[in-house]
């Protein structure tokens, strides 16, 4: 039995050495990548652990206010200039839920200043161990509104006297 090869398959041996160098070269350069997509990565888990997941305060409004702040400076694209104008606890409902405003003057990508109205909104886990934070620009009392109702909130009578 004869087995005919076709020659015009098989590499020369200038192309396999080719082909070796360039894995040679390759391989360092897609570890590297690798790597810092997953250094990359676990920066990001950790920084949506430290921004999303707050420790629950017993309704203490003084807490809610610092952390409305840290949260607001985390999406501003200038932080370091940012000037609250006011942060408020606009309420809390009986289900924990806590309502945070805060009015910020900051720069905008052109470097202009804007004023920029941000309502926070604090919803407690399961054990009440951690809040999750939702946050949103709001330009509109209707907007306010329907934050709060995206996020299941008790659209009772406000309690804010703790």
């Amino acid at each position: 039995m004869d087995i005919k090869i076709n020659h015009a398959l098989l590499l020369t041996n200038s192309e396999i050495e080719s082909l070796i160098h360039l894995c040679i070269i390759a391989l360092p350069i897609f570890l590297i990548f690798l790597a810092w997509v997953i250094k990359h990565d676990e920066n990001i888990k950790q920084q949506r652990k430290r921004i999303y997941d707050v420790p629950y305060d017993n309704h203490n409004k003084e807490y809610f206010i610092t952390q409305a702040k840290e949260i607001t400076l985390s999406i501003l694209k200038t932080p370091a200039v940012a000037q609250f104008n006011s942060i408020e606890v606009k309420c809390m409902d009986s289900q924990k839920r806590v309502y945070v405003e805060t009015v910020v003057d900051s720069q905008n990508g052109f470097g202009a200043y804007v004023r920029s109205t941000y309502g926070i909104l604090f919803v407690p886990n399961i054990d009440n161990a951690l809040y999750k934070h939702f946050i949103q620009e709001i330009n509109t009392p209707y907007q306010v509104t329907n934050f709060k109702m995206q996020h299941g909130w008790n659209m009772g009578i406000p309690n804010i006297s703790k």
